[in-house]
């Protein structure tokens, strides 16, 4: 079929909608909707046999669903309605939540229900919910939908709320009054579902230390911590960047905020204490306690296999975090009981580069980029040279750009089927590094490292190991894939072929190289990304900005309109085939 993806952004729903439909042969093509009215002019042009909104933050136009079939799916369960579904499940302390797939009609999300399904609700960020339970069970939507319109199937069922199982109610959205953090009255379990209900849009608006802010990524301390705090609402601790909040009956850990003020760095998402670095001033004798931080990088080991994880928000990498994972790294490889390092990133992200956001707030953002750039390399030089151990990437989240990269930096790539990687850096305005000059070309073939970074496609972990950049494919839950890797890794490094594996693995570097020392590749990429950052040769500078301040896409990118018109010309030529092959 021909399928078109309406969406609001071609966020990472909307991507694993593209990559699901592409792998099983269906023509997609993709349209950034920003509401002009010229979106069924270009449908006419070009009919589409059904249209899919995985991601619509808009109504169909009528004209558009009156003259196409679409379906829209709604992250919520059946009869749920609004724009803040998710917002209010987690508000009100659903144990269970689901997506429904209906059909557009006049009312909004009112149409024939197609498909649904539920999930538990664990007590998680909205963000983190979305990238997996929703995007998940809205997958198998997808597919449900899909097998009932090739078996000819018409009509789905209509929303009936008389029904006992239509649980779901018509919803506003989510007020900000409503979101807001009352440090004198809300407790502690309350504050921390306005937190997660809001993260990561719009935040939770709150006050700290005197400055409006909205708060992000928040954890309960424990009890030992909880004890020395004082008046609500006051900062008591910190550990690294993260900043302890005394509550009613507790204490919260928050990991980020945004400023709501007119500071230099107001609007962009921040460590916390990095954002409130000129109030801190007044803490100078804050005690450092143990925050058990959820972002921080951390190295396990169980029995002769090292498991470095990095489950850093967003999956991005700061100066300082590249330093200590490389710190960390080094002290695995020394490790002479240790034959194997899985690389396990972080369930929510495996990897996504650099971090943007301190680049951009930075006073001079060259050369915070510059620094963010060679720190990553060290860690990626470092997975290169690593001579006598088994490298692994166990990749359980989604990666791009210089994250996706540094996968192929391992000797072996273990995926979760589900995974999506961005392996291109064009559409930030950088040429990118990680070596992925050398690793890519040398994993995919040099036509097809070309076509992945200038295309600027997702490519899902099945094609990804069609196209050589990942080794193994694993169809499990996610809870079960980093135990499933061990297993796999216990038995390439069992002790009678783990020297012939080490040898076999150092003849495939020296190919890899072509006679070239490492630093020819790192010199070249970083000449280009000098370019980017000092020059802004690809508008770095302004394409961050969109991104860290989270402006809304103007419309259909530029390699999505390239992807749409190759989409469109195959399709026309098929037609021309089967009309020739009628005559």
């Amino acid at each position: 079929m021909h399928i078109f993806l309406l969406c609001s952004a071609f966020n990472g729903l909307s991507q694993r909608f593209f990559v699901e439909l592409t792998d099983a042969g269906h023509h997609v093509t993709v349209e950034v909707f920003t509401g002009d009215d010229a979106l069924e002019e270009r449908l006419a042009a070009n009919p589409p046999d059904i249209i899919v909104a995985p991601f619509l933050k808009r109504a169909i136009p009528d004209c558009v669903w009156q003259r196409f079939r679409c379906f829209i799916l709604h992250p919520g369960i059946v009869g749920d309605r609004g724009p803040s579904s998710l917002d209010w499940a987690i508000l009100e302390g659903w144990h269970e939540w689901g997506v429904t797939l209906l059909e557009a009609n006049a009312v909004m999300d009112a149409g024939n229900i197609w498909a649904t399904r539920t999930f538990p609700l664990p007590p998680m960020a909205k963000s983190q919910i979305y990238r997996h339970r929703v995007t998940d069970a809205a997958v198998a939507c997808l597919w449900e939908l899909i097998e009932k319109l090739q078996r000819g199937q018409q009509h789905g069922a209509p929303l009936d709320y008389s029904r006992a199982t239509t649980r779901g109610r018509e919803r506003a959205m989510l007020p900000m009054r409503v979101r807001t953090l009352d440090w004198q009255c809300d407790p502690t379990d309350l504050l921390l579902r306005k937190i997660r209900a809001s993260d990561s849009l719009p935040g939770a608006p709150a006050q700290l230390a005197g400055v409006p802010v909205r708060v992000f990524n928040a954890w309960q301390a424990e009890a030992a911590v909880a004890s020395q705090r004082g008046r609500a609402g006051e900062i008591f601790a910190r550990d690294g960047d993260a900043l302890c909040v005394a509550t009613l009956d507790g204490a919260l850990w928050i990991g980020h905020l945004r400023r709501s003020d007119d500071h230099a760095c107001a609007q962009v998402k921040l460590p916390a204490a990095v954002a409130l670095r000129d109030e801190l001033a007044a803490y100078a004798s804050l005690p450092v306690l143990d925050a058990r931080h959820p972002n921080k990088p951390w190295l396990e080991t169980r029995g002769r296999v090292a498991i470095l994880h990095f489950p850093l928000l967003n999956g991005a990498f700061t100066v300082h975090d590249s330093q200590i994972l490389t710190t960390l790294f080094a002290r695995a490889a020394a490790d002479s009981s240790v034959d194997a390092i899985v690389l396990a990133g972080g369930d929510d992200f495996w990897s996504n580069g650099i971090e943007l956001n301190s680049i951009h707030v930075a006073d001079n953002p060259a050369e915070e980029g510059w620094a963010s750039i060679n720190a990553i390399d060290d860690f990626a030089e470092a997975l290169l040279t690593c001579r006598d151990k088994l490298v692994v990437s166990a990749v359980n989240a989604n990666a791009g750009a210089g994250g996706a990269m540094l996968t192929l930096a391992a000797d072996r790539v273990f995926m979760r089927a589900g995974v999506v990687i961005n392996p291109h850096y064009k559409t930030m305005g950088l040429n990118g590094s990680e070596f992925w000059t050398l690793t890519l070309p040398w994993r995919a073939t040099a036509e097809a490292a070309v076509a992945l970074s200038e295309n600027c496609l997702p490519v899902s972990a099945r094609k990804a190991a069609a196209l050589g950049l990942v080794d193994v494919v694993l169809d499990l839950p996610r809870e079960a894939f980093l135990e499933t890797v061990v297993s796999h890794v216990n038995v390439l490094i069992a002790p009678d072929t783990l020297a012939d594996k080490l040898q076999a693995k150092q003849r495939a570097r020296e190919a890899m190289r072509s006679g070239r020392p490492l630093d020819h590749y790192r010199r070249e990429e970083l000449g280009r990304m000098r370019g980017n950052f000092f020059a802004d040769d690809l508008h770095f500078s302004s394409r961050r900005t969109a991104f860290v301040m989270k402006q809304p896409p103007c419309g259909t990118p530029e390699h999505l309109q390239r992807h749409n018109a190759a989409v469109i010309a195959s399709l026309a030529g098929l037609r021309r085939d089967k009309s020739e092959e009628e005559v």
